[in-house]
């Protein structure tokens, strides 16, 4: 979450030093799929819950949010083109301080995300840009959760009986390829869903005017057999 928000057991409250927090949202599209971010491209559990990555109106992806550093990025701009099949964004770092010194000013490292929609899955291109003239070293975290809530629930629907949440499995690949995590989820029925995500990452030290891209991909999957 924003570092503005602080969350308090289920109430939100805004630092009163804290910017306006933007509460508009960007929304994809692509069959029965849909994404719904906010302007950052981020999903985030303050607001009004709406936010998360929708496959069969269950929503696979409940949280997604990218900080350089501990902080979250400072926008740029943020833009849906017309047919709700790609969003862009554009922001960067505000300044990094350690032991009382600014290390990394505000604006030399640039992030750009790109999302789209295809075949269930929800595609993030990260290009990120150092226009400093020295190399930085500074971190870029991905976080993420499945909450598997169908929209009913979302809307303020009270269910007795939910499913469970199975055990998240982690494969790790090769260092060119990353890792691979599976949140999975058991209906009341049986019928198990599953978020894939694919996590190309690897640590790397960024040269001066450098460009480091990235592919992180999410996938939603249900399976409709019962299991033994």
């Amino acid at each position: 979450m924003a570092r503005e928000v602080i969350r308090i057991r289920d109430e939100f409250y805004i630092r009163s030093s804290s910017p306006r927090v933007d509460v508009r949202t960007r929304v994809l599209k692509q069959g029965d799929t849909f994404a719904v971010f906010d302007r950052f491209g981020d999903i985030d559990t303050f607001g009004s819950g709406e936010l998360g990555l929708y496959y069969q109106d269950t929503r696979f992806l409940s949280r997604l949010t990218l900080k350089l550093g501990k902080d979250r990025p400072l926008l740029l701009s943020s833009t849906v083109r017309e047919d709700n099949a790609v969003l862009a964004v554009d922001a960067t770092n505000p300044d990094v301080w350690r032991d009382g010194e600014i290390v990394i000013p505000r604006g030399t490292v640039h992030v750009f995300r790109s999302k789209i929609l295809w075949e269930k899955t929800c595609h993030e291109r990260l290009r990120i840009h150092n226009y400093g003239r020295a190399a930085v070293d500074i971190s870029l975290a991905i976080e993420f959760d499945a909450d598997f809530a169908d929209i009913f629930e979302l809307r303020g629907m009270n269910r007795e009986c939910r499913g469970r949440r199975l055990e998240t499995q982690v494969t790790k690949d090769g260092p060119a390829t990353g890792a691979q995590l599976h949140a999975k989820w058991m209906a009341i029925h049986e019928t198990r869903s599953r978020l894939a995500t694919k996590a190309p990452w690897r640590r790397r030290r960024m040269r001066s005017n450098a460009c480091a891209p990235e592919s992180p991909r999410f996938s939603p999957e249900t399976n409709s057999s019962t299991i033994g």
